[in-house]
């Protein structure tokens, strides 16, 4: 493998699809892949498939990998403890054992993403390469996020996926809420979204909402969203820019 190339690949992987994006000589190569059914045991497969058709066509110095799913928990930096990360997730999500916790810092508002990853997709690209970088997918979204945030207003970012959408919202300048919710059905977002919003108690706040995505499929969720409220920007490119983010 040519590590001397200046091309660089970020990929994201879950268990309902993957992305990536590729910088070579200038270009941009963007790339959306859904999965028909939840294969994590397919998965190892896919990557492979698109390091031979992909890497090994366009050789790459650098990789970066996403790990998309919701066995993760953002929290404030001071309450880190290598020692008890686990302790700060096993009322989100059921650790198993030899499962590997994972922490990135330096999101928004001091806080930190404690997060497992998918080993396996680590592995192999280890096995390639010999380094590699990686973070949980909420952590560049986050970031995105916080950079399209006005400091002036309460905002609520959605990133949807195929069978889940990320959820955070930002008030005058600070991180204040994020979460994973499954989404198997439009009327699905339109549940949880609704649910944060009392929740959180919004309505006084009069938030915008953005939604980041670049598939058609979820325009639907922009025009449910619009007969409720006119404060709505759609992000076409942000998938794109998310992953060329990390790079």
């Amino acid at each position: 493998m040519n590590l001397s190339s200046g091309n660089k690949m970020s990929i994201q992987t879950g268990l309902y699809g993957l992305s990536f994006f590729l910088q070579h000589d200038g270009k941009e190569i963007f790339r959306s892949i859904p999965f028909e059914s939840e294969v994590p045991s397919g998965l190892n497969e896919i990557i492979e498939k698109i390091h031979d058709e992909q890497l090994k066509r366009f050789p790459v110095s650098k990789i970066t990998i996403l790990h998309h799913n919701n066995l993760n928990t953002i929290v404030p930096e001071e309450m880190l403890d290598d020692e008890k990360l686990p302790d700060l997730l096993k009322y989100n999500i059921k650790l198993l054992p030899g499962d590997t916790l994972e922490t990135d810092r330096n999101l928004p508002s001091g806080t930190a993403n404690v997060y497992v990853p998918y080993e396996n997709i680590n592995n192999f690209f280890i096995e390639q390469y010999g380094e590699i970088e990686y973070f949980h997918s909420a952590t560049p979204f986050l970031k995105y996020a916080r950079q399209l945030h006005k400091k002036s207003r309460t905002e609520i970012f959605v990133r949807p996926g195929r069978k889940d959408f990320q959820m955070a919202i930002f008030r005058q300048g600070e991180f204040y809420f994020f979460n994973t919710f499954p989404m198997h059905h439009p009327d699905d977002f339109l549940y949880y979204f609704f649910f944060v919003w009392e929740e959180k108690e919004l309505t006084p706040l009069r938030p915008h909402i953005h939604i980041l995505s670049h598939d058609d499929i979820h325009k639907e969720l922009k025009d449910n969203i619009l007969h409720f409220t006119k404060r709505v920007t759609y992000h076409p490119d942000a998938e794109k820019e998310i992953l060329k983010h990390v790079l």
